[in-house]
């Protein structure tokens, strides 16, 4: 609004004039000259024209700038460009302001509008061509380049950007000529040089390369870059003692700085001299003791050789050099989970994401403490963000790909770990989760490949070990197996796991005496080791002598009375007796102990068939149920016998009434699951669901892991199918339904040796089954076809 200075002199009144004005007009006679003009200033301050107002804006910005105070610059700046949307260096301004709060989008974005509105703004040009650079956009890099050097060939900083860009691009000639263009005009500039250098390394002249790095050492400024770029340039010709005299003459000449020492301590570590490494690092703090990066790069060097007390104290050294602590909290964090010290990292990550909630290695240690705490979801939402925002950081995927695989979610950890692989090679830890994957797809060559790597990563990789020895007995190299876990049983005696498959490989070479030694041992240190138990009673069934296999089950289960899986297998055992009263009695206590479990359902459903009172059981269910309706392992039993009965319809809807009360119930999902598989018109995508769901609260169960490949074969993912049916044979080698539907899907998937390799073997187990008559028949046309 421009109002006339002389606001309050004696003028012609309007009819018009707004009441406000009048009445300050009538009382003007009262007030001073001095206040008077007091009153038009503040007025003229208020409505200033949008020039003026736009303009102060600038300036404040570029004040804030010059103080270092961007996040206040920025705000200056939009309010200018708000003002005048074709205001083209406030743009600019507000770009560099952005790109100094590392906000590389939104400079971007800025320098581009500065450009569209004034086309001639080079500098504008070159950095949105640095930002596009950066992010691998070459052509569109080259196009603003481009754009600068048609209006002025001669501009340096776009012939350095154009030679850049297209050395990138691999076509070092044409990158060759711009450089010697530019060095024509400006010979003793030491950057050209410098590009020059690499120039020459990617046309492999590494003569020319030192030459020219040689002359713009020999070049002012004076700078310790060039020193480092020379040294560098030595290490990558494998010349380290060269490189180790340019980085003395570096320390020389600038004592200050401790950049020298640090990459002397590089070299050093490499070459294991480990004395020279901390002695680089002393000189390093004595050329800047207040510099915390010194500290974090210490302590990350004594975690890498397992000096972790140290690596703590220089960390809690660092913390105290600087104010900006978020960085070296969350490194310590990591030191103390790795150290199995949750508490005091959990403590540090939430100091840390209270300063930047966002903060990536700070969630990083969150995600991997909720992990640890079985919070996988949570871990994975975390996570999800960190792939997202870190694509080229292969940690997240490691620990994502854990996430996954406590899910059971095997495909998903499957294709994280792969990818933390690419991006982490020498990590041990993925590459033992890449094994145990290939191991669990039968891929028993790739499965060994990977957990040799991470042997030769991490010699004391136990996990990666037992794959390998579990690899040597699913390949029937038993002699490689008892040589491997004999070594790991004596460098670590304490360990059931390792032990147990000790006493797997004796079993399996039928050396029963000292796999019997060997599980009674187990036994004795932890009575409530199932797999020590079974591989005992498989021992005493071999010998067909279900009254030993029975009484050493009922003993055992006076030692772990709370160990549901002893009365499953006390109850198998007298079905195998046909004692089917204690066998149901036996079942019913498993149920207690583990109401969620799937396997006493099924027995005691099956025997209730076998045994004529299944009208009886049904009705005693649903007299239960009428009385307590939330009784959810009644309703399962109930559902369970009228499927067997072969009433699908009142079974799915008894699993849909558990699913409707417990929607996390595993055994009614996969129940229904398999229902809905097998109707005449099946709906697979709610089958899928289903098993899904199953899976996610049952990794581990075989049955549910049946289910789901079996669906996965019928929707035509048969290496899915493969994989969920290779776990459940692996769990149960002797259930010939399983082999059954693994050899189908093996076949479908184009393994037809494999296929019926799988489908010879089911046939030959002694156990009856549904299905013998078809897969009979079908082996017989596969060897036909093959013949």
């Amino acid at each position: 609004m421009h109002l006339a200075l002389p606001l309050f002199v004696n003028q012609p009144r309007a009819t018009t004039q707004p009441r406000g004005t009048r009445i300050l007009m009538k009382h003007c006679k009262l007030l001073s000259f001095a206040v008077l003009l007091a009153w038009s200033l503040l007025l003229l301050a208020g409505c200033g024209d949008p020039e003026q107002k736009k303009q102060a804006h600038y300036e404040k910005g570029l004040n804030y700038a010059a103080q270092g105070e961007h996040s206040a610059a920025i705000l200056e700046f939009r309010n200018a460009v708000r003002i005048d949307g074709r205001f083209a260096d406030a743009y600019f301004q507000l770009g560099l302001a952005h790109l100094a709060t590392g906000n590389a989008q939104n400079a971007l974005q800025d320098f581009e509008r500065a450009v569209s509105v004034d086309p001639a703004n080079h500098d504008a040009l070159l950095h949105a061509a640095r930002l596009l650079l950066a992010g691998n956009q070459h052509a569109e890099s080259l196009q603003r380049v481009e754009k600068v050097l048609a209006a002025d060939p001669e501009h340096l900083e776009a012939q350095i950007m154009l030679a850049t860009i297209t050395l990138m691009k691999g076509e070092p000639e044409r990158a060759a000529a711009v450089v010697e263009q530019a060095l024509a005009s400006h010979p003793e500039l030491d950057r050209l040089h410098l590009l020059q250098s690499q120039i020459y390394l990617a046309r492999q002249q590494p003569a020319a390369a030192e030459a020219a790095l040689q002359k713009a050492l020999a070049l002012p400024p004076a700078d310790i870059g060039k020193h480092r770029a020379l040294a560098s340039f030595y290490l990558n010709q494998n010349q380290a003692n060269k490189a180790e005299a340019q980085l003395r003459q570096a320390a020389a000449a600038f004592p200050d700085s401790p950049a020298p020492h640090l990459d002397l301590a590089v070299i050093y570590a490499q070459r294991q001299e480990l004395d020279k490494v901390e002695t680089s690092f002393a000189d390093a703090l004595a050329a800047a003791p207040h510099n915390p990066d010194i500290y974090l790069r210490l302590g990350a060097f004594y975690r890498e050789q397992g000096r972790l007390e140290q690596a703590e104290a220089a960390y809690q050294e660092a913390l105290t050099k600087t104010e900006a602590k978020a960085d070296i909290r969350a490194q310590l964090a990591d030191l103390y989970f790795n150290q199995r010290q949750t508490e005091q990292a959990a403590a540090l990550v939430e100091q840390v994401l209270q300063e930047n909630r966002r903060h990536p290695l700070g969630s990083l240690v969150q995600a991997r403490l909720l992990v640890n705490e079985g919070k996988n979801d949570e871990a994975i939402t975390i996570l999800s963000r960190l792939v997202r925002d870190h694509p080229r950081w292969g940690e997240p995927f490691y620990v994502k790909a854990q996430a996954h695989f406590n899910k059971g979610e095997n495909e998903l950890s499957h294709q994280d770990v792969e990818k933390a692989v690419r991006l982490i090679p020498r990590h041990a830890g993925a590459r033992t989760l890449l094994a145990q994957h290939l191991f669990q797809q039968r891929d028993l060559d790739g499965a060994r490949n990977e957990a040799l790597v991470a042997l030769q990563l991490q010699p004391n990789n136990f996990r990666a070990a037992i794959i390998l020895g579990q690899v040597f007995q699913r390949n029937n190299e038993l002699d490689e197996a008892l040589q491997l876990f004999t070594r790991m049983n004596s460098l670590l005696p304490d360990n059931l796991e390792v032990l147990h498959n000790l006493g797997v490989t004796h079993l399996a070479r039928q050396e029963h005496r000292e796999a019997a030694t060997i599980f009674e041992e187990i036994l004795s240190k932890r009575p409530d080791f199932t797999p020590a138990l079974a591989s005992l009673v498989a021992i005493k069934m071999q010998q067909r002598d279900l009254d030993a296999a029975i009484e050493r089950v009922t003993a055992q289960i006076e030692k772990a009375p709370n160990q549901a899986d002893y009365r499953l297998l006390l109850g198998e055992l007298h079905l195998a007796g046909n004692d089917f009263d204690a066998a149901i009695t036996a079942l019913r206590q498993a149920q207690e102990l583990d109401p969620a479990a799937l396997r006493p359902y099924l027995l005691i459903a099956r025997l209730m068939t076998e045994t004529g009172r299944t009208d009886e059981a049904i009705a005693e269910y649903r007299a239960l149920l009428a009385k307590r309706p939330e009784l959810t392992p009644a309703r399962m039993n109930l559902a369970v016998l009228l499927q067997q009965k072969g009433d699908d319809a009142g079974a799915m809807a008894a699993y849909r009434e558990i699913l409707a009360r417990a929607p996390n119930f595993a055994p009614a999902a996969n129940n229904l699951a398999w229902l809905l598989a097998h109707e005449p018109k099946p709906d697979l995508g709610a089958a899928l669901r289903l098993a899904m769901l199953a899976k996610e609260q049952a990794p581990t169960d075989p049955y549910v892991a049946d289910t789901l490949g079996l669906i996965h074969y019928l929707r035509g993912s048969h290496d899915l199918a493969i994989r969920q049916l290779s776990q459940a044979a692996a769990a149960l080698p002797d259930n010939p339904t399983i082999g059954y539907h693994l050899a189908r899907a093996l076949r479908a998937a184009g393994n037809k040796k494999e296929a019926e390799e799988e489908l010879q073997r089911t046939l030959q187990l002694d156990n009856d089954f549904p299905e013998r008559e078809k897969a009979q028949k079908l082996l017989t046309d596969w060897q036909q076809q093959t013949s």
